[in-house]
């Protein structure tokens, strides 16, 4: 069982400014909640209950909103990247130093999704890196944004916003296992987290590629995208009354 999660919070958010005011990006709310609220509880709902958060642009203003995470039923570290400009990779080297050696899920701050997705991901992971891919058609906006990745025999071939020919996106959810810092070297971790992942998986054993199609997941980077994901926690919410009823 996974008992722990890394959670990168390190970005300023630059195209989510207008509703930002300032605030670090995972601050801004979606449906009246903090879009770091919302991966947290998804975590906590998830079974999992240590979580590191590394923290970067005004970190301060994170750390004091979440605290210890005793809200959301967690117990929260932090991590700081004074280098988070460079990109999520750099983050991603500053939470290997820090989490402790035994495997972790490894989300962003901007990417919410219903638990069950989570869980269905975790489940069938072992001791081989993992992504949680989506398969189902969305549409043209997300999948434009989306970054894409090719598959063989159930492993990614190829990770990138760019591909031209590709099977399904990434959802920004991954799986570590315990001996994830003996895989990654500083020199892997300059830029964006696609780049690193493309690299690992082009080496043995390369990186499994798990379905999560048909489980809700958003990743939030625009205003546009803001209005999008509250519609659709707005319809996931109605579903979910009307099976009640």
């Amino acid at each position: 069982m996974v008992e722990q999660a890394v959670v990168l919070a390190a970005g300023e958010g630059r195209r989510l400014r207008a509703l930002a005011n300032g605030r670090p990006k995972c601050l801004v709310p979606v449906a009246g909640r903090a879009l770091i609220d919302r991966v947290l509880q998804s975590i906590a709902d998830a079974g999992i209950r240590q979580v590191l958060v590394v923290v970067g642009y005004r970190g301060g203003e994170i750390e004091r909103h979440v605290g210890s995470g005793v809200a959301h039923g967690l117990d929260v570290r932090y991590a700081a990247n004074p280098d988070y400009e460079r990109g999520n990779a750099s983050s991603f080297r500053c939470a290997l130093r820090a989490v402790s050696a035994r495997p972790f899920l490894l989300t962003m701050a901007d990417h919410i999704c219903d638990p069950s997705l989570l869980r269905a991901f975790l489940a069938g992971c072992d001791e081989q890196i993992a992504v949680a891919v989506d398969r189902s058609r969305m549409d043209a906006t997300r999948e434009e944004e989306a970054t894409k990745v090719s598959l063989r025999d159930g492993r990614i071939f190829d990770i990138g916003k760019g591909l031209l020919r590709w099977d399904g996106v990434d959802t920004g959810f991954s799986y570590w296992p315990s001996q994830a810092s003996e895989l990654v070297d500083d020199s892997m971790c300059g830029g964006e987290l696609a780049a690193l992942m493309a690299e690992l998986a082009q080496r043995d054993p390369g990186v499994a590629a798990r379905d999560v199609s048909g489980h809700l997941w958003f990743d939030v980077d625009t205003v546009a995208d803001v209005a999008s994901a509250e519609r659709l926690l707005q319809a996931a919410a109605g579903e979910f009354a009307l099976s009640l009823d």
